[in-house]
Order: C-alpha cells, then structure tokens, then sequence
C-alpha cells in the first residue's frame, strides 16, 4: 500500500514537472533518480545530516560532481512539489570536456563492421541509426521517439526533446531506401508504432 501511495506521487510528480516546463523524458529521469534517491534519503522530512552524508559516502566512491549536482537538482524539484522549503548543498558545473567526433575514416570503419554482420535485424538497425545521428543531428531522446509515420517523403520528421521547434529534416536518398529496406524486411515487429526496436 506504502508502495502505491508512492509510486501515486511518483506519477503526480512527473505531471508537475511537466506543468513547469520539463519535457516528458526529462521529467521521467527525474522521477527516477527520486525512486533511486529514497534508498539512501528521507524523501518524506529533509534531514541535511543525512544529505550531507549521502554527498560524502557518494564522493568517496568517486561520482562525479556533475552526478551529484543532478541529483541535488532533482531533490530539490522534489522537495518543492512537497512544498518544504529547504536550500540544497550546490556543486561547481565542472567544464565540459571537448566533444569527441568521430574522423570520417572511423564512421566509413564502424559501418562497414555494421554490414559485415550478419543478423540483419540488430546490425541494419544499428547503422541506420548511426547513419540517422549523422544525417540529422538528432539527440538520443529524438532518436528514440521516431516513429515509422516520421519518414515522410525522403524526410523524417523529429521532434524536439528541449522545447525547440520540431523539424522536418531531409535524408540522403541512399539512407531513405535502406531505412524503407529495413521496415520492409528487417523491423522487429516488437511495437508497432517506433521506427527502431529490438527484442
């Protein structure tokens, strides 16, 4: 019963997160790290003893502070929708390392590896996906949420994970025939509705 009461919050919680502007995804990570966070943490009276414990415990397992500043941030969200009024421990954001991309060399190596293997319902979908990355810029949660309906026309329509404007992006006509190839005759029919499943 204590169970569902929480899970009931959990959902309300989601709810709100959305109401104040996070995305469905973002507000379901969140929800998450709440659900991991309550293992360790009162999630019902904010005690800063045991917060900051926590913070040093995690530290010395050596979790990066931007970890633990997410989760600060999402217990905080947390404590606002239970209307506490508490100040959480803040962590420096540490400079963002360079983005690794990948030379065209590496790209041309990794999908002929994808080709080379012979199940084609894992290694076709994972080229196309690297080949989708590539093609459109999409973010991992946009990748994610493509529906077979989204490839319009030798387009492929993605939609926004951060409250920008969702795009119509153009495809290579190469890629728009291996993707159809792979619908056809490759898709795991696991949902019917996401362009990229698996098992």
């Amino acid at each position: 019963m204590i169970n569902d009461e929480f899970e009931n919050k959990i959902q309300e919680f989601i709810t709100w997160l959305i109401g104040n502007g996070d995305s469905i995804s973002t507000a379901e990570r969140r929800a998450r790290r709440i659900k991991t966070l309550k293992k360790y943490i009162d999630l019902d009276s904010p005690d800063m003893k045991k917060i900051y414990k926590y913070i040093e415990t995690r530290e010395r397992k050596g979790i990066k502070k931007k970890t633990l500043r997410i989760e600060m941030k999402d217990l905080e969200y947390w404590y606002r929708f239970n209307e506490f009024n508490v100040k959480l421990p803040t962590f420096k954001k540490e400079p963002a390392p360079e983005p690794f991309i990948p030379s065209d060399e590496l790209i041309e190596k990794i999908l002929k590896y994808c080709d080379s293997q012979p199940n084609k319902e894992i290694w076709l979908r994972n080229k196309l996906i690297i080949e989708t990355f590539i093609f459109t810029g999409a973010r991992i949660g946009e990748l994610v949420n493509l529906n077979i309906d989204d490839l319009r026309d030798g387009n492929l329509f993605i939609r926004s994970e951060k409250n920008e404007k969702n795009r119509l992006v153009p495809l290579p006509d190469g890629l728009v025939n291996d993707l159809q190839k792979y619908i056809e005759h490759y898709r795991m029919q696991t949902d019917p509705r996401a362009l990229f499943t698996s098992k």
